[in-house]
Order: C-alpha cells, then sequence, then structure tokens
C-alpha cells in the first residue's frame, strides 16, 4: 500500500488485511480443497435448511417429514411436536409429540 502524508512524500506501507466472510442463512458452505478456499452455495428452499451456514460439515438437508422448513428453521407440522437441533450433526430431530400422536 502506498500512503501520502500532508507534505507531499509518500511511503510503501506494508499491511495485512483480514476479510471475514459468512455465508447466510439458507446457504451452506461448501469447502474447495484444490483451491484452499470455500463458497457459499444455496440450499434449495422451502424443501432444505441448513442448521449453521457457516458450519463446513453442515450441509443443506432435506426438510424431514412432518416439518415445515425455511432456510434455518424447522417447525413441526403437529402443534406441540418438539424438534431439537443437533450441533454435532447439523440435523433437527423430532424428540416429542403432543398428547394423541406418537413418534414412529
Amino acid at each position: 500500500v502506498r500512503a501520502a502524508l500532508a507534505d507531499g512524500q509518500s511511503y510503501d506501507v506494508a499491511r495485512s488485511v483480514t476479510a471475514e466472510c459468512r455465508c447466510n442463512a439458507g446457504q451452506a458452505r461448501r469447502e474447495i480443497a484444490e483451491r484452499g478456499t470455500w463458497v457459499c452455495h444455496q440450499c434449495d428452499s422451502p424443501g432444505q435448511y441448513v442448521l449453521d451456514p457457516n458450519n463446513p460439515t453442515h450441509a443443506c438437508q432435506t426438510c424431514p417429514a412432518g416439518a415445515v422448513c425455511s432456510a434455518r428453521t424447522v417447525t413441526g407440522k403437529v402443534p406441540g411436536s418438539v424438534w431439537e437441533a443437533d450441533s454435532q450433526t447439523g440435523r433437527y430431530t423430532l424428540t416429542s409429540c403432543p398428547a394423541g400422536y406418537e413418534m414412529v
């Protein structure tokens, strides 16, 4: 980087710049090993979701049966059903059903 001062002199200045890039909700981070970089891949919405768009191990997931998905969330079709996020696998799992329903 070349810096100019008020007295008209200029100097070469070594600068290191770090840019933080992040994927948005509804996108999954895909590594490109041969280039040492990554890109954000858009998930198919509303049929898919991604729990953490910036975790390279979390891919786009197909919306589970019994749920409605948006870019980042899973909501049960049955009111009172409980879906929990698993940060290790990047998936939502049905953990309980309301009275009168059962998990199959």
